[in-house]
């Protein structure tokens, strides 16, 4: 996912359905590009948000930009593999996801043995 907001600040669609997943007892698990900043994982409003860092997605030249949209997906496959490693997933939920993110949907789907939603 590109963004996420903060839970308890603003909220979108994908945050509500986060926080009603976990409202309903489901463990849920988020990860997200968080920029040029530190990877970080935080329990927001009841979710686990896996903040990845990477290259600057706004603000920046379209070269930029375009590169950080090619390496995004690698990034936060690579994140995901650190920080989620011990867990299982019984459902993964996206947005419609540039035609770069297949790949790395297809390998977490395989490793994960779970079932790729996209709203």
């Amino acid at each position: 996912m590109i963004a996420y907001p903060d839970v308890i600040e603003d909220s979108s669609m994908y945050t509500d359905l986060a926080k009603e997943f976990s409202l309903n007892g489901y463990s849920v698990y988020v990860a997200v590009a968080n920029g040029p900043t530190k990877t970080f994982l935080n329990i927001e409003g009841g979710v686990n948000v896996l903040r990845v860092k990477t290259l600057k997605l706004f603000n920046t030249s379209i070269i930029r930009k375009g590169l950080a949209n090619i390496i995004l997906p690698f990034q936060v496959r690579k994140m995901i593999g650190i920080f989620f490693k011990d867990l299982q997933f019984d459902a993964i939920i996206v947005p419609p996801p540039p035609i770069t993110y297949l790949s790395t949907l297809k390998v977490l789907k395989t490793n994960y043995k779970s079932m790729v939603y996209l709203i």
